[in-house]
C-alpha cells in the first residue's frame, strides 16, 4: 500500500510541475503584461454604455420593476 501512494504522490508531483512549468517562462509573463491595457478600451469605443444598459434592464426584470 505505501509503495502505491508513494507513486500516486510522486506522479501528482510530476504533473504538478509540468502543469506550472510555464509560470517561470518570461514570454508568458510578457504575453499577458497587456491583457488590462488591451481591454480598457470598451469605455471609449461606447461598447461599455451597451453592456452596461443592458445589465440594468436585466436588473429591473429580474427584480419586476419598471422604468
Amino acid at each position: 500500500m505505501l509503495p502505491k501512494l508513494a507513486g500516486q504522490l510522486g506522479a501528482a508531483w510530476g504533473q504538478l510541475v509540468a502543469d506550472n512549468a510555464d509560470l517561470v517562462n518570461p514570454a508568458i509573463w510578457l504575453r499577458y503584461a497587456d491583457t488590462v491595457a488591451r481591454h480598457n478600451g470598451y469605455a471609449l469605443t461606447g461598447q461599455l454604455n451597451s453592456g452596461v444598459a443592458w445589465m440594468v434592464a436585466a436588473a429591473h426584470d429580474i427584480a419586476g420593476t419598471r422604468r
